[in-house]
């Protein structure tokens, strides 16, 4: 399963990221906080160690009213 999330950063620019979800389901007793019959552990991307670097990062542009990608770590095919 993949995780789309984004970022408003300003009125005019939106980041869009994707990154991994995994989710491990085990069938057993649990004393967890009460009596449990399921434990389920879910495992989320990392940005990395870089610092903040969107995926995707779009901007609007006023003179054309089109949302434009400017940047990121995925570039758009040409």
């Amino acid at each position: 399963m993949y995780r789309l999330t984004h970022k408003q950063i300003s009125k005019d620019t939106i980041d869009i990221n994707f990154g991994d979800l995994a989710l491990k389901v085990k069938k057993g007793i649990f004393f967890k906080n009460g009596l449990h019959f399921r434990e389920a552990n879910y495992t989320l991307a990392c940005g990395g160690t870089n610092g903040y670097i969107p995926d995707f990062r779009f901007i609007y542009d006023n003179k054309t009213k089109t949302w434009k990608l400017i940047g990121g770590s995925c570039k758009y095919p040409e």
